[in-house]
């Protein structure tokens, strides 16, 4: 469940309307032509949480701040189309606790500006691969004192690829090389995906043991339907 949703089609004609996971902890005013740089889009707002949501939220957020190396944003003023490019090609790009803190501070700034500058955002990977998911050297060096305290991590890994679904213009993800795991999930939470010829799609985690993030598995069935991403879970297929 994550903020936005609930100014998309997925949610218009539920009744009784259904709130996503995000939109629970802040609620997006649409009405404002921008929105404060520094915002903390998992900020709590007055909505309704159940306990467990509200125990992550008692935790303060984990990412370390980043220093803009690792997702880097540009604007083509002429053609007003943004470009947020993932910078770590040594590793493949693979998600960090820094590169999650450049993302979501680049989707801040993004949502601060005025429909004039920004009219589409492109999401790519710089090096051969896209994406391979996380970059389990990093995070595995992470320690926790608390199951909530790693459970908030996992929230905050994806909260600022997440929140390019509250862009209120299209975002384009151009992938290529290997998109994995969390890579996958990342290129599904845009409104569409350009992929070059050598690219491949690969859920990959279940021989990990490890868990769908990032939404996956709620936009990979959006994208597929349930049958198919039930099949392309467990099967562990590569799309090509």
């Amino acid at each position: 469940r994550l903020a936005g949703f609930e100014s998309r089609p997925l949610t218009a004609n539920l009744q009784p309307p259904v709130h996503s996971y995000v939109t629970e902890w802040h609620s997006i005013a649409t009405s404002e032509p921008s929105v404060d740089p520094t915002l903390d889009l998992l900020a709590p707002s007055a909505l309704s949480v159940c306990p467990e949501e509200a125990l992550l939220l008692s935790e303060p957020p984990t990412l370390p701040s980043g220093d803009g190396s690792l997702v880097k944003l540009s604007v083509d003023r002429a053609a007003r189309v943004a470009v947020l490019e993932l910078n770590d090609p040594e590793h493949f790009n693979a998600i960090s606790a820094e590169m999650a803190d450049d993302m979501l501070r680049a989707v801040q700034w993004l949502r601060s500006q005025p429909p004039t500058r920004v009219k589409a955002v492109v999401l790519q990977g710089r090096g051969p691969h896209f994406c391979p998911g996380g970059n389990t050297h990093r995070l595995g060096r992470d320690t926790f004192k608390t199951s909530t305290a790693a459970a908030r991590r996992s929230i905050d890994l994806f909260a600022g690829f997440v929140a390019l679904r509250t862009l209120p213009v299209p975002v384009i993800s151009a992938v290529h090389g290997t998109v994995l795991g969390g890579g996958m999930a990342i290129a599904l939470l845009t409104d569409c995906i350009v992929a070059a010829e050598d690219a491949t799609f690969q859920y990959g985690e279940l021989s990990r043991g490890l868990t769908p993030a990032g939404l996956f598995t709620r936009s990979l069935s959006e994208m597929v339907g349930h049958a198919t991403a039930m099949q392309l879970y467990l099967r562990d297929d590569k799309l090509s």
